[in-house]
């Protein structure tokens, strides 16, 4: 019996050792942010649910608490947790990593958002809510450094930083010029221009190193300390310091991690596995050749093939003419292969018209579609004036309502609007208001009236 509770002992161990840990960067209430009430969900007792949104680049999480998760939504940037109002405690879940119990800043409110930012222990924290600024200077191999990061060389006279919205602070060192310092509040993309003079810097740099970063995929943005400085794979040499790297590429989750790069050391980085940021989706329709929209972008007809889409919240619409249209929201996780089939509602029914007798003109809301006997197959469903005409015979009208998959039927009779006039007159030619209508006798119907004969 010793030996069984010992080895299971170590096993425990063992798994307590190789698995990862998270790390809660921060956990606070956002009283800015309206999310709760623009998409509100309930409990079970009819509550507003509170919003907890996890901002995180760790795939595959799971979430659980002292009441229950109502409901879990996958978002680009990580999760929205739907909670209960009074909840006080998320358990943070997944494979590999050791779970972990996270206190609310309060008892959850009803219709109240908050954030939380989540990391692997040891990781940097994903980017939220990045700003792009682009400065423009007037020389080129200029050593920028954003806050009190490591420089890093801007080898054009263009630079660009993604970085948080809020006051940032830059400076900009080159051999022979004075230095130059500039605050900004970052609030929305934006181009500043930088001029130096020329002067003595203030700032002695360390000696250089050499960094090399690889991705798969390849192609990456690289970023060191906020800077762009090209794609994967680089190839650099950079300033001895401490850097930050994230790695962005379309479709992936942002890679964060942090190095040191010593003076006259060449750094080879391990090669990144960026972690991919979508599914699968293919959208087949009966009838075939509908149009497809996803988050009201066209994206072609059906059968939509097999492709990529980016994980997370999206809305479907499905639509062709003479059909009504479906919508639905779904989510993608990582990884996911989704096959919609849908099956498109007829939006039109049959429509006949008949008359006695037959040959007269129809017209649907004064719009002539054909004679009698006239039938559309495939008449959108709605309410109708109908007008039947022809010559001799008094206009009819009607109305009718066309039904979706059912048939419509009318029978519409003419009155006569005319009188039959007999001439006889031998071997004579026969004139009605100048225009010959024969010899001898003839019989005509005509309508009511005065004639010359």
């Amino acid at each position: 019996m010793k030996q069984i509770f010992t080895l299971l002992l170590s096993l425990f161990l063992i798994q307590s050792i190789n698995a990862q840990e998270f790390e809660v960067r921060e956990f606070v209430k956002d009283p800015s942010d309206l999310a709760a009430r623009r998409y509100e969900k309930r409990t079970v007792n009819d509550e507003p649910c509170a919003i907890v949104k996890v901002i995180t680049n760790i795939q595959g999480m799971r979430f659980d608490s002292n009441i229950g998760i109502v409901d879990v939504e996958h978002k680009e940037e990580g999760y929205w947790l739907y909670i209960a109002p009074r909840e006080r405690r998320i358990r943070l879940l997944a494979e590999d990593y050791l779970a972990k119990d996270v206190e609310m800043p309060e008892p959850a409110q009803e219709n109240t958002v908050y954030s939380m930012i989540v990391v692997t222990k040891g990781m940097l924290a994903p980017p939220t809510d990045l700003v792009r600024i682009t400065f423009r200077m007037n020389e080129d191999n200029v050593y920028i450094r954003s806050g009190d990061r490591a420089p890093v060389l801007a080898r054009s006279s263009n630079a660009v930083f993604d970085v948080p919205k809020g006051e940032q602070t830059f400076r900009f060192i080159k051999d022979g010029f004075a230095e130059v310092e500039k605050t900004i509040d970052v609030q929305d993309d934006q181009v500043v221009n930088i001029e130096l003079e020329p002067g003595v810097p203030s700032t002695s740099l360390s000696l250089p190193g050499f960094v090399i970063i690889e991705s798969e995929p390849p192609g990456a943005e690289v970023f060191l300390n906020e800077q762009r400085v090209g794609t994967t794979p680089y190839q650099g040499e950079q300033i001895a310091g401490q850097y930050n790297l994230m790695l962005r590429f379309p479709m992936y989750h942002d890679h964060t991690e942090q190095f040191n790069l010593d003076e006259g050391a060449t750094l080879t980085l391990p090669t990144v596995e960026l972690k991919p940021r979508f599914g699968y989706w293919t959208v087949n329709s009966t009838p075939t050749g509908a149009e497809v929209l996803l988050n009201d972008r066209e994206m072609g007809t059906t059968p939509l093939e097999r492709g990529q889409i980016s994980s997370g919240a999206h809305e479907l619409t499905v639509r062709k003419s003479l059909y009504h249209e479906h919508t639905e929201h779904f989510t993608i996780e990582d990884g996911d292969d989704k096959t919609f089939d849908i099956e498109l509602e007829e939006a039109f029914g049959q429509l006949t018209v008949t008359s006695d007798p037959s040959g007269a003109d129809v017209f649907i809301d004064e719009r002539k579609v054909g004679t009698t006997p006239f039938e559309n197959s495939q008449q959108p469903s709605g309410s109708y004036n109908i007008r039947v005409s022809k010559d001799l015979y008094s206009d009819a009208r009607d109305q009718v309502t066309v039904s979706d998959g059912e048939e419509t039927e009318r029978f519409i009779p003419l009155n006569k609007n005319y009188g039959t006039l007999n001439v006889e007159a031998d071997g004579a030619q026969i004139f009605i208001d100048g225009s010959r209508e024969g010899t001898g006798r003839i019989s005509k119907n005509l309508a009511a009236g005065r004639y010359n004969i």
